[in-house]
C-alpha cells in the first residue's frame, strides 16, 4: 500500500528575504529574493501564500524611492521576479537596465531622505557677494560722513522767517513729543 499526504500550499508563505543575523530558522528559499542589494532591501509580505515575489524591495537608509510623488514607495517583489525570469530567458527586460528597480542615494549630509532636497543649508553665492558688496560700499563712505561731521559740526542753523504753514506743519508732527513745540508755536 501506499499513503498520500495533502497539503494546501495556499496556505503556506514563502519568505525569500534573508534571514536575521544569528537565526537559526530552516528556510530553504532564504535570500532567494531579487532586490538589488546595494540600494534596497527585502521585506517579506505574509499572507500571499506559495509563490515567488511575496516581497518588497524597500529603499535601504540613506537611500530614497526614485517616484517623489508615489504613495508605495518600494518595488514589489512579483514585478521584480517577472523581469528576472525574462532576462533569464534572453527576452528584453527591465531587471538589466543600469538603475532600474533601485533607490537614489540622499544628497550629501542626509542620513535618511524622501527625495534629492539637500540637508544642509546650500548658499546663495550670487545674493551673499551682492550683500556684502553693498557693506563694502556703505564702509567705505563713513570717513567722508565722518569727516563732514567733524568741520561742519559747529555750524548753527539760523531759521530767520517761519511761515504759519510751517509751524503747522510742526505742530502737528512734533508736539506729542515736546510739549514746549507746543508752547513755542501759540507764541508765534
Amino acid at each position: 500500500g501506499t499513503s498520500g499526504i495533502d497539503i494546501d500550499l495556499r496556505r503556506v508563505d514563502i519568505d525569500q528575504c534573508p534571514l536575521p543575523p544569528g537565526s537559526n530558522q530552516l528556510n530553504i528559499f532564504a535570500a532567494s529574493d531579487k532586490c538589488k542589494k546595494r540600494t534596497t532591501k527585502c521585506v517579506a509580505i505574509p499572507g500571499l501564500g506559495f509563490r515567488r515575489g511575496s516581497y518588497r524591495c524597500v529603499c535601504k537608509r540613506g537611500f530614497y524611492y526614485p517616484d517623489t510623488k508615489s504613495t508605495k514607495r518600494y518595488y514589489n517583489g512579483t514585478v521584480i521576479e517577472e523581469e528576472y525570469e525574462k532576462l533569464m530567458m534572453g527576452e528584453e527586460s527591465q531587471y538589466a537596465v543600469e538603475d532600474s528597480f533601485e533607490c537614489l542615494p540622499c544628497a550629501e549630509g542626509c542620513e535618511s531622505c524622501v527625495d534629492g532636497s539637500p540637508c544642509v543649508v546650500s548658499l546663495n553665492w550670487l545674493m551673499r557677494t551682492a550683500i556684502l558688496i553693498l557693506e563694502c560700499c556703505v564702509i567705505a563712505c563713513l570717513p567722508a560722513v565722518a569727516l563732514f561731521t567733524w568741520k561742519y559740526g559747529n555750524v548753527k542753523i539760523e531759521i530767520r522767517e517761519l511761515s504759519v504753514a510751517t509751524l503747522v506743519l510742526i505742530r502737528r508732527n512734533f508736539a506729542k513729543f515736546s510739549g514746549d513745540l507746543k508752547t513755542l508755536c501759540d507764541t508765534y
